[in-house]
């Protein structure tokens, strides 16, 4: 098992990655997050209705997510955070789909994407197991 820190992968365990990662010269934080839906769209992020705009958004993260499946082949991915939660989420049926399309060209099968269920007690969680795993 990897244990990465920084801005690629927030957190991996068994097999599972947590990602916020980078597309070109941007973050994907800058890209898709509820803060940079607002400065794009000049609204709340759960007021974004447009199903178009949110599958562009699905497609930026596919594309962050592809770049660490070619490092860490992972066997699940788990995203979670408001723009994917929250009301009117950036479809995980969509990321996937993309995701898909992009790993099969080089791998026989992409990784299962998941969406986040532990809220904001997940960062506890696997920092929990991550120390009952070194000790």
């Amino acid at each position: 098992m990897a244990t990465l820190t920084g801005s690629t992968i927030a957190s991996t365990y068994t097999g599972l990655l947590s990602v916020s990662g980078a597309v070109g010269d941007d973050t994907v934080e800058n890209q898709i997050s509820g803060t940079a839906v607002r400065k794009k769209y000049g609204i709340d992020p759960w007021k974004l209705e447009s199903i178009e705009e949110r599958e562009k958004l699905a497609e930026i993260l596919a594309k962050s997510l592809y770049d660490n499946v070619l490092h860490w082949s992972p066997d699940t991915i788990v995203i979670g955070g408001s723009m994917i939660t929250g009301e009117n989420p950036i479809p995980i049926d969509h990321v996937e789909e993309t995701l898909n399309k992009l790993v099969t060209t080089i791998y026989p099968h992409a990784p299962r994407v998941k969406k986040a269920q532990l809220g904001k007690l997940g960062g506890l969680y696997g920092g929990m197991a991550y120390l009952k795993r070194a000790t």
